[in-house]
């Protein structure tokens, strides 16, 4: 950086730094009720579910590890 912007960061108050778990955490449960709504209007068949969301079985099946959405 040159001279001039790194006294400007230096001087100025430091900044909060931004909450990224939050929208990580939004970002997950929205994409946890997307996936349990394709299996439940799919009937539970991952295949067809997969198919709605665009995409791959593997990927689907993933995302059902991932937010504790396999069946029991």
């Amino acid at each position: 950086l040159s001279p001039e912007i790194r006294s400007a960061v230096e001087a100025s108050p430091a900044m909060p730094a931004p909450d990224s778990l939050v929208l990580e955490e939004r970002v997950a449960a929205t994409e946890r009720e997307i996936v349990a709504r394709a299996l439940e209007v799919a009937g539970g068949n991952q295949s067809r579910a997969a198919r709605l969301l665009g995409i791959s079985r593997n990927g689907l099946a993933a995302k059902m590890v991932r937010h504790g959405l396999v069946p029991g």
